[in-house]
C-alpha cells in the first residue's frame, strides 16, 4: 500500500462524525473542549444537535446521543 493511500485511509477515518451520549453534568462547551480542543465551539455541536437538544442549549438531557460533526 503506497503512503498516499494511507493517508487517505487516516483523513477519511479521522473526518467521520462522531456519536457521543449526554453524561451527568455535561455541556456544550465541556464535549466542545474534548472534541475540539476548544469551548468555543460549542455552537457547532448545538447547530447540528438544535432538535434534538431543543431551543436551549444550556440544559442537555443526561442519555441524549449528539452528532459531533467532523
Amino acid at each position: 500500500m503506497s503512503e498516499t493511500t494511507q493517508e487517505q485511509q487516516v483523513t477519511s477515518v479521522a473526518g467521520e462524525d462522531t456519536k457521543y451520549t449526554v453524561q451527568t453534568g455535561d455541556s456544550l462547551a465541556k464535549i466542545a473542549e474534548v472534541y475540539y480542543g476548544s469551548q468555543e465551539h460549542w455552537q457547532k455541536i448545538y447547530q447540528a444537535n438544535t432538535e434534538v437538544i431543543g431551543s436551549n442549549p444550556n440544559e442537555l438531557q443526561v442519555g441524549l446521543v449528539l452528532d459531533i460533526p467532523a
